[in-house]
């Protein structure tokens, strides 16, 4: 018999920026083009594994830490994006922050990635995946309090981690989100 793989969600949390945002940046007008678009998160899955052999679990405790700090500074620098929709727009860049789930797999990361490929399971790769986007939440959606980032680290049985970084698409394209997720390795 197959088991069945299941994320359970351990907290959520509201990451604020590191510093407030210059009263002079409060407001952030959309594009006019922007402004069309509907109001739906697009997500991007990372998948890491487990840089060490002798994994422990507080090791995924301090990269959730270390994400929510990287976060936090981030934000700094992406300051609409701890912001709120005023209406359809602009953002009120009010540093209210982005929601940050932290969640566990009943599954080690190569027994996951391995069944995805299975040809008995593709009907289920979508909702295997949608596991890991925190915005198909209900509970989550409702916790985030119109975030426009909601970003879900998923720790796995071996110690390997996935990412998901679910961004409103009426505020940034693909390649914005390339450079947000790129900037806090150009903060070394």
């Amino acid at each position: 018999m197959e088991k069945i793989i299941k994320v359970e969600i351990i907290s959520r949390d509201i990451v604020k920026p590191s510093s407030p945002t210059p009263t002079h940046l409060k407001n952030y007008n959309l594009c006019l083009l922007d402004q069309f678009y509907p109001e739906f998160h697009c997500g991007i899955i990372l998948f890491y594994s487990s840089p060490q052999t002798n994994y422990h679990q507080n090791d995924n405790q301090n990269y959730c830490r270390t994400l929510k700090n990287s976060l936090a500074d981030t934000l700094t620098d992406f300051y609409p994006i701890a912001g709120r929709f005023k209406d359809t727009s602009s953002i009120d860049c009010n540093d209210q922050g982005a929601c940050v789930v932290q969640a566990k797999i009943n599954s080690s990361l190569s027994n996951f990635l391995g069944g995805l490929s299975q040809p008995s399971c593709s009907n289920s790769v979508q909702k295997n995946l949608k596991m890991f986007i925190p915005s198909l939440d209900s509970v989550t959606m409702e916790s985030a309090s119109s975030s426009i980032l909601i970003a879900q680290l998923t720790e796995f049985e071996c110690g390997g981690i996935a990412i998901c970084f679910s961004l409103m698409h009426r505020f940034c394209d693909l390649a914005s989100v390339v450079v947000f997720l790129r900037s806090p390795e150009k903060r070394r």
